[in-house]
């Protein structure tokens, strides 16, 4: 009787294990994807986690989304979880069915609705907003843009800003703010402000990156939305990494809402971009992953930057509501300092783009109820504003030739620039370098002409003109510039040059700036080598620069103690 009585408990425990795997499973089939609490010490466990869905990391615990192969991972792992119920099902949320029922901005748009917005502020702006077609979900739901501008019709030579929201379907408080932000810019455009920044500036907004998960229910509602689109793949892990490098396919393994977002980005040269999501309240600025194959992780060159124009943003709501927005540094955070991430999207623009672009974290809760989307606004609007202004200051202007002619230039800051961070003319010849206040030395440079040098001094919050004319070289072939190498370096007293020119014309012009731009040493060279005395000048950064005719100049930077 006794072994009956086991072997019938051991059926029931199997009866049982194999009901609560079930029930998984057909979350997975219906949904594509699945929400499991993970301890955080697992993740180490789990290959490419950097890939993987991982939501938020709070109090030793994971949030992670998973699809059916990363949830089979778990259990060949023997990774133990707890499923949560999906965020966009735990409200029925308000909708609005026609473009009336969103003009409190209380209510979720039907996507219907949504093309009617869109398709509305065209109608009766036209003069001001053009839409704009990304191209076509995976479910062939439209992604839509719109560019506001004073000439929307015109490619001008002004900075092109980039809202973009929901590129994750069950995070959508941006996806109605990013809405109600084209309605307050048309609206307004009387206010002297906003003149100002539709008339220096090409705004382009995005609200919803992700309708096929938005909408993963059905066009009527955003009960039930998902984070990943229609295949069941998170879109910002989708994105080249920069820890593959430059010679990766970047188009190999993306999906179509990827593709067209990368093309769409590429051809418009967006000088600055912002992407919303939800599921905390921060700002995260790059870098998300390792560059280049590296293990170590190092700040962005423009670290500083970035986190002056995060702590804008941020700074700005807390004048408002000091309980919102203070995750983490009070607000601000860089990716990897956070958790790391692979294939993410503010990388992929920042890398491979050379535009800077910021992620933001607009409510704790994913999807909240309708009603707090109005509270939500009026805690961010005005730091919207101020983003937008950001991209009209820093150095700014247009490169071309000695007849007038755009050159599409390589414009880098020496002994600053790294990581790819240097950033280049439009085929219009205009460019936009945004940096923290500072001195710096401007190179720029095209093949075929005269590589061009500009000592610059710039402020927090001031836009620098500059403009660069290039001349060509002529008579001699354009070569690569003189190699040379610097030692000691620190140096105290003498600093030794050691170079290798050109036989052709083996004589060298040889520079030395200071961190303003000023000219401390010059002389020709034609010894491979040659010595310095630097044991009166001030401790600190200095820039020397080797070049011969004809030939592009290398500039190098050294320390004195």
């Amino acid at each position: 009787m006794r072994r009956v009585v086991s072997i019938y408990y051991l059926i029931f425990s199997l009866a049982l294990v194999a009901k609560a795997q079930q029930a998984p499973l057909l979350e997975l089939q219906k949904r594509g994807e699945l929400v499991l609490s993970i301890d955080e010490t697992y993740l180490h466990q789990i290959p490419n986690v950097g890939s993987w869905s991982v939501d938020r990391i709070k109090n030793g615990k994971a949030d992670v989304y998973v699809n059916r192969a990363q949830y089979q991972t778990l259990l060949e792992l023997n990774i133990p979880f707890i499923p949560l119920k999906a965020p966009s099902l735990l409200l029925e949320h308000t909708m609005a069915a026609s473009i009336g029922e969103m003009a409190l901005w209380d209510a979720y748009p039907t996507y219907q609705t949504y093309l009617d917005l869109m398709q509305k502020f065209a109608v009766d702006y036209p003069d001001l907003c053009t839409p704009d077609t990304i191209g076509y979900s995976v479910n062939g739901r439209l992604l839509l843009a719109l560019k506001i501008s004073d000439n929307p019709a015109i490619d001008e030579t002004e900075p092109k800003v980039f809202y973009t929201s929901s590129i994750h379907g069950d995070e959508l408080t941006g996806y109605v703010l990013m809405l109600r932000l084209a309605d307050y810019l048309l609206k307004n455009y009387s206010d002297t402000r906003i003149k100002n920044l539709v008339d220096q500036l090409e705004i382009y907004i995005n609200p919803l990156a992700n309708p096929d998960g938005a909408y993963k229910t059905g066009n009527h509602t955003v009960d039930g939305a998902t984070r990943t689109n229609a295949n069941g793949v998170d879109l910002n892990r989708n994105f080249p990494d920069p820890a593959a490098g430059l010679q990766q396919d970047l188009y190999s393994g993306r999906q179509v809402e990827t593709q067209l977002m990368m093309d769409y980005m590429q051809k418009r040269n967006f000088s600055l971009s912002m992407n919303h999501h939800g599921g905390a309240e921060v700002l995260n600025y790059p870098w998300d992953d390792s560059v280049i194959n590296s293990e170590t992780w190092q700040r962005h060159p423009d670290n500083d930057w970035f986190n002056l124009i995060c702590r804008e943003f941020v700074d700005t709501v807390h004048v408002f509501d000091p309980s919102y927005m203070n995750d983490f540094n009070n607000g601000v955070t860089v990716g990897w300092e956070w958790y790391r991430i692979t294939g993410g999207r503010q990388d992929y623009v920042t890398y491979f783009l050379h535009g800077r672009e910021i992620t933001s974290e607009l409510s704790a809760v994913k999807l909240p109820d309708a009603s707090a989307l109005s509270a939500y606004w009026e805690k961010t609007y005005r730091s919207f504003l101020n983003y937008l202004n950001q991209a009209i200051y820093g150095i700014q202007g247009m490169v071309s030739d000695t007849a007038g002619n755009p050159l599409q230039a390589n414009i880098t800051i020496a002994g600053h620039d790294a990581d790819n961070s240097e950033v280049y003319s439009q085929i219009n010849g205009a460019f936009y370098r945004y940096l923290k206040a500072g001195n710096y030395l401007l190179q720029v440079s095209v093949e075929g002409y005269q590589t061009h040098e500009i000592a610059v001094e710039i402020n927090d919050f001031e836009a620098l003109p500059l403009n660069v004319v290039l001349e060509p070289l002529t008579g001699i072939e354009q070569k690569q510039a003189a190699a040379f190498k610097l030692f000691p370096n620190p140096a105290t007293n003498y600093l030794t040059i050691n170079y290798t020119l050109a036989t052709n014309n083996p004589v060298a012009n040889l520079k030395i700036y200071n961190l303003l731009g000023s000219l401390l040493h010059s002389q020709s060279v034609e010894s491979p080598e040659t010595s310095i005395d630097v044991s009166d000048y001030p401790s600190g950064i200095y820039f020397i620069s080797l070049s011969q005719p004809g030939i592009k100049r290398e500039i190098q930077k050294f320390i004195v103690e």
